[in-house]
């Protein structure tokens, strides 16, 4: 028999009594599917337990119209709860939703359309799951997702081909502590206004030609902490508004830029023990300073 769910909100009324946060903290109470009673609201978050006991609850499901109601909602927070499937249709109604937070869940695949109709999103966070593999048309819907994906700390492999070709508008992307060892030409199409790019701490061993092609706005790509030993002569090409160009911690002994235009100023962080011709030198700003593993695109 499946308990009653504990429900704790926190709700600050407006003058037409309009509920404007939810906060749901959902425990170990045996339900499968996220309630489709929540009141509507500006905020809502949906919460599970922070320490891994407190986690330990069903693998949960979001079910087609599960937030139908909460057409005022502008972030919608489900944090914590085991989640490891979404239905398409799952958020239907959500019209006004700015910022989509579903991190530390486990989702591992994402069907194809499940974000449609989410046409005012901005960030869509997917951080801390199990997700292993992205295909084209995971993200169809969000045309005007501008502000950032986040993806760090998940499973991915490799970026197929378009997998990002939906996101025209974004402007920022994390893709942070993966385990992506491929990158292809067209991965990375869709994303002509791109401006910050971290794929630090991934198994990549080198960069194609081309390979960032598209990204004809970046400023900032965060390459540090992989295992790269070569990068083709073509590996940045077409980035001509990079700022920042960070390749500290890998395996590379040599680099050479000859073929590549870049904006006058860019600053490279390199180890040490990375040669670098002097023509080089003389276009660019090498940083060999030790600093902390942060994404430098943050």
């Amino acid at each position: 028999m499946i308990q009653p769910l504990y429900l704790y909100l926190v709700a600050l009324m407006t003058d037409t009594y309009m509920c404007i946060t939810n906060k749901i903290h959902m425990c170990e109470n045996g339900c499968k599917e996220i309630p489709k009673d929540i009141p509507n609201a500006k905020t809502v978050q949906i919460l599970g337990g922070q320490s891994p006991t407190e986690r330990n609850i069903p693998n949960l499901h979001i079910t087609r119209d599960a937030f139908q109601k909460l057409t005022c909602c502008t972030y919608l927070e489900i944090s914590g709860n085991n989640i490891s499937m979404i239905e398409n249709g799952s958020f239907n109604g959500l019209f006004s939703l700015e910022r989509l937070v579903l991190q530390t869940n486990a989702l591992v695949n994402l069907q194809p359309g499940i974000f449609m109709g989410l046409s005012s999103l901005s960030i869509l966070g997917l951080q801390y799951n199990e997700i292993e593999n992205l295909t084209p048309g995971t993200f169809q819907g969000l045309e005007n997702l501008d502000k950032e994906l986040q993806l760090n700390n998940n499973l991915l492999v490799e970026l197929e081909v378009g997998v990002f070709r939906e996101l025209v508008c974004l402007k920022k992307l994390n893709l942070f502590r993966n385990q992506i060892q491929f990158l292809y030409n067209g991965s990375f199409s869709g994303l002509q206004r791109l401006e910050k790019l971290c794929m630090k701490q991934n198994k990549l061993v080198e960069i194609p030609g081309e390979a960032f092609k598209e990204l004809k706005l970046l400023q900032c790509l965060d390459l540090s902490l992989n295992q790269i030993k070569h990068l083709d002569s073509r590996a940045f090409f077409g980035l001509e508004e990079l700022q920042t160009l960070q390749l500290r911690w890998n395996k590379l002994k040599e680099i050479d830029f000859q073929q590549i235009t870049f904006q006058p100023g860019l600053k490279l962080h390199i180890d040490n023990s990375s040669k670098i011709s002097s023509a080089d030198k003389e276009k660019i700003t090498v940083d060999f300073e030790m600093k902390n593993r942060r994404c430098e695109c943050d």
